[in-house]
């Protein structure tokens, strides 16, 4: 009898083990990972350089006693990187190669329960649900960043933390502000830019942007081209000043009439105070030095019509109808049009363009440029009283031109 107690009661205990440990391992999985080095903010990993990259590892990671919420979002596996800006500037920052659905946030500041945002991003929304942000920096101050996954979850694989140089001009938010004047000229370069949450669709699905505003000085008619860059150059402007609100007024890629591979695109009657946004992105590959030029437009109709500059430097372009085209006091570019076309230069030094039909183009008191190569004989090409440069095909006639 008392070995029959004896045995059961050690079945008992066995049991008792077994069910404890059954707990213990729902509880405590054998293969839990331990946390990441750089799991709590006090432990930050160390980045440098002006661009870089590191992977990682948030399995294992928690979140800590007043952390924020990384992008709005509660996470919950959260892992810090420390980065000194090197020079005053902007820097993108992207979880690209990640192998889950990231958040990334940015702060300053000494204490996980007393950081002041910079920026932060759930979903780059060119990249599915990696993470991406651009900011100004300045030189010295130092950033915490936190990499976390949404809603709590954690990479299958590394985690990618990648930064890099980007444009002041990048975010809708910072666009460079031109003159309000009725002509001018601007520089930048695309590279290194980003795509931001709420941009228009057509531009998410091309290369990232580089963005300007511009209010119009007077009611008329202007054009803004991207003649000079280094770069095929696509163009879009909108109207508004709210990233979410936009209306688009028009997007090229080449002009009609100068051909590739720079942009144009015309702002018809508009009136003083309006405020446009204009978007410029590489229609491939690098992006090193954009120009970007805005002046009065004179455009004709699908009719024959009299365009006539004014004093200062006008663009003017022909349309349909057999058009005539003339400068007066500026540096004036005039386009003749489809039609046959008379296109005379003014006392400016102007450029004249014949890019189709049979035109005659009569250079100025300036020094002109006259260009009939549209590819077609039959043109006539006549020096003014300046020193002329005149570009013609077999077939065209010459008068007074080197």
């Amino acid at each position: 009898m008392t070995q029959f107690l004896s045995k059961h009661g050690d079945r008992r205990r066995r049991l008792f083990v077994l069910l404890v440990s059954i707990l213990a391992a729902a509880v405590w999985p054998a293969n839990a990972a331990a946390a990441p080095a750089n799991d709590d903010f006090a432990n930050a990993q160390v980045i440098t350089g002006a661009t870089g990259s590191v992977n990682g590892t948030n399995i294992g990671a928690t979140k800590e006693l007043g952390e924020p919420d990384h992008a709005g979002n509660a996470g919950g596996h959260s892992i810090w990187y420390t980065w000194t800006a090197p020079a005053d500037g902007n820097v993108a920052f992207r979880t690209a190669g990640s192998s889950f659905d990231t958040l990334l946030a940015v702060y300053t500041g000494a204490a996980v329960g007393a950081l002041t945002l910079v920026a932060a991003n759930d979903d780059d929304p060119s990249a599915g649900g990696s993470s991406t942000i651009s900011f100004a920096v300045s030189n010295g101050v130092t950033y915490m960043i936190a990499l976390d996954g949404f809603s709590g979850k954690v990479a299958v694989g590394p985690t990618s933390l990648r930064w890099r140089p980007s444009p002041a001009n990048d975010n809708f938010a910072d666009a460079q502000v031109l003159p309000s004047t009725s002509s001018g000229i601007a520089t930048g370069a695309a590279n290194g830019a980003t795509h931001e949450p709420e941009e228009p669709e057509l531009l998410v699905v091309n290369p990232a942007a580089i963005w300007y505003s511009w209010t119009a000085p007077a009611d008329g008619t202007y054009k803004f081209d991207t003649v000079g860059s280094d770069f095929d150059t696509v163009m879009a402007i909108f109207a508004g000043t709210s990233l979410d609100a936009l209306d688009l007024v028009r997007i090229n890629d080449d002009d009609p009439d100068r051909g590739c591979c720079s942009s144009w695109v015309p702002i018809k009657e508009t009136t003083a105070g309006t405020v446009y946004s204009i978007a410029v992105f590489p229609l491939e590959g690098r992006a090193d030095s954009l120009v970007l030029r805005w002046s009065p437009l004179i455009l004709g109709t699908p009719d024959a019509d009299n365009l006539f500059g004014t004093n200062g430097n006008d663009e003017i372009r022909g349309m349909g109808g057999p058009d005539l085209l003339r400068g007066r006091g500026g540096n004036d570019t005039l386009f003749g049009g489809a039609f046959m076309d008379v296109v005379s230069g003014g006392d400016g030094n102007d450029l004249l363009i014949d890019r189709r039909g049979a035109d005659d183009l009569y250079g100025g008191a300036g020094n002109d440029v006259v260009n009939a190569r549209d590819g077609n004989a039959n043109d006539l090409v006549s020096g003014g009283g300046g020193t002329d440069t005149c570009r013609a095909d077999a077939g065209d006639t010459r008068r007074r031109c080197p």
